[in-house]
């Protein structure tokens, strides 16, 4: 069973696969995970490949590719994650050539359920 700082963390970057970034992209995931995450998080999503941040680069003209492929790629990254009770706020984004971060509301009955998700913010 996952901690509900793991839930949520796989929750989040299914929604930023699913619904923010291009859909049919054959792109892919650097994210940060430990194994079952990960495991339940491919469980959950089509497309594209879920790796490890260890296996990304910098290209030359700004984005992230994978080492081994040369593939494109994106980084997804949680900045912040607190849990109050039944209620969870997190701020996490997007990052290619520039990053794109949301602001996240969760709440908990039987499962961790997104409520609410802001526009988009541009960050370096």
């Amino acid at each position: 069973m996952l901690s509900n700082d793991s839930e949520i963390r796989v929750l989040i970057y299914q929604h930023l696969i699913r619904n923010l970034l291009p859909s049919g992209s054959n792109l892919v995931f650097f994210v940060k995970l430990n194994e079952e995450e990960k495991r339940l998080l491919l469980s959950r999503v089509e497309g594209g490949e879920i790796k490890s941040p260890s296996e990304a680069k910098r290209s030359s003209d700004g984005p992230f590719v994978d080492k081994a492929t040369g593939a494109n790629g994106v980084a997804l990254e949680i900045k912040s994650l607190s849990v109050e009770g039944q209620k969870a706020h997190v701020r996490a984004g997007y990052f290619a050539t520039a990053g794109i971060v949301f602001d996240f509301e969760l709440e908990r009955d039987t499962a961790w359920k997104i409520m609410k998700c802001s526009s988009p913010n541009i960050t370096e």
